[in-house]
């Protein structure tokens, strides 16, 4: 993924495409291009705000297993932010149907978090 950050008020654009070991590792298929307008800082965070972003764990893969590694990290600070554009092929590439064609609920901005990494676990077959 790459983000570059623009002018007063901020905007940022996010590019990400997804990558395969048959063409070397560049992009060979579905990319995704999203920019959004930083607005102001959420005081109070929604419900759904605090869903939206209170992950702690990933999960990623290992020689065809899946790997779960735990994290914690303190409340994201929070913004509001406005979508100007959305160019996006990875969320219906993943096989996840019928949101390519409107708008997302959420739009948010934050500049981050220090996450904290525990040791990662690997998850039974099903």
């Amino acid at each position: 993924m790459r983000a570059v950050t623009r002018g007063q008020p901020q905007t940022l654009t996010y590019s990400s495409a997804r990558r395969s070991l048959r063409h070397a590792g560049r992009a060979a298929g579905p990319s995704s291009r999203i920019t959004v307008r930083v607005g102001a800082g959420i005081e109070q965070p929604t419900a759904l705000d605090l869903f939206l972003t209170s992950r702690f764990g990933l999960h990623s893969s290992l020689l065809g297993r899946t790997l779960w590694v735990p994290n914690t990290h303190a409340p994201w600070p929070l913004r509001s932010a406005t979508l100007l554009e959305l160019d996006d092929e990875l969320v219906e590439a993943a096989g996840v149907i019928g949101l390519v064609d409107r708008p997302p609920d959420s739009v948010l901005f934050s500049r981050g978090v220090r996450t904290t990494f525990g040791l990662p676990q690997l998850l039974p077959r099903r």
